[in-house]
């Protein structure tokens, strides 16, 4: 079994045993959302990923995408940002290592980065401050080599 096959595995029963606790519908429609979420790659939004399932042949509905999102980062199977537009954009979260963003005011390019420095910092920074992290997100905004080449 491959490793997504198996975070996939794994989410599938996260989402289930959740929904069971919050006495919500267990529907397949549920389902196939985390499974498109889960076998794609990077950031998207949920118009993104409704018009990619429906280009497959889902006869998915726009608002269950959305509710179907908001249940999965409940469940913390999906995380959420904001890059600065007027939209969510949302990314796997089970299995896959935490990282930072940085995101490109000219063309959008969102980069992703892993620093262990930085991870170390914000861990003296909540201990000294006698503070317990529940999780959190870095986004360094600005502009990419390909954008600042284009300004010369």
């Amino acid at each position: 079994m491959q490793q997504a096959d198996k975070y996939l595995t794994e989410a599938n029963e996260i989402l289930r045993l959740f929904l069971k606790n919050r006495g919500y519908r267990n529907t397949p429609e549920r389902y196939s959302v985390l499974e498109e979420l889960y076998s794609s790659e990077g950031h998207f939004n949920a118009d993104e990923l409704y018009l990619k399932m429906k280009n497959k042949g889902s006869q998915i509905s726009r608002a269950t995408v959305y509710n179907t999102l908001e249940i999965l980062v409940e469940c913390n199977l999906v995380e959420c940002h904001q890059f600065g537009q007027n939209h969510m954009h949302y990314e796997r979260a089970f299995g896959y290592r935490h990282h930072d963003h940085l995101i490109c005011t000219g063309c959008g390019k969102i980069i992703e980065f892993s620093m262990p420095e930085i991870e170390m910092l914000q861990d003296e920074v909540c201990s000294r401050l006698s503070f317990k992290a529940e999780r959190h997100s870095l986004q360094i905004f600005g502009r990419c080599a390909d954008c600042r080449e284009k300004q010369n």
